[in-house]
């Protein structure tokens, strides 16, 4: 029953940063906030990793105005501007208006070479 739960720690990360294409970044909070050294009695051979996930609240490594250590400040993540990266051009089509992109939210700039015209190949 461990998997929910890394998932479940794992998206906490995710949603209050807005972490959209970084995975190591998504590691990198998870490693910083496991909670380590809470087993004993194991064996020596094979040796035991000894760390826990936990979600950070009460790590005494973390800012205090942050949910979690290595989490930016809430302040800075409200200023930050809220972008989706724009989708790829899948089609170029040109007609009396110009060149226009497929889907119609991609960038603008749809041929390859710069220019739009009868002619010019799709991507």
């Amino acid at each position: 029953m461990t998997a929910p739960f890394v998932v479940g720690t794992m998206a906490l990360f995710v949603g209050y940063e807005q972490i959209q294409d970084d995975v190591a970044k998504v590691y990198s909070r998870l490693a910083a906030n496991q909670f380590s050294g809470a087993l004993c009695g194991f064996p020596a051979n094979p040796p035991t990793v000894n760390q826990l996930v936990d979600i950070g609240w009460n790590n005494p490594n973390k800012d205090r105005n942050t949910p979690y250590r290595d989490a930016p400040p809430f302040l800075t993540l409200l200023n930050a501007p809220h972008t989706r990266p724009k989708p790829k051009v899948t089609k170029c089509h040109y007609n009396e208006s110009g060149c226009t992109a497929e889907p119609p939210e991609a960038d603008a700039g749809c041929c390859a070479n710069g220019t739009c015209g009868p002619d010019v190949p799709t991507l």
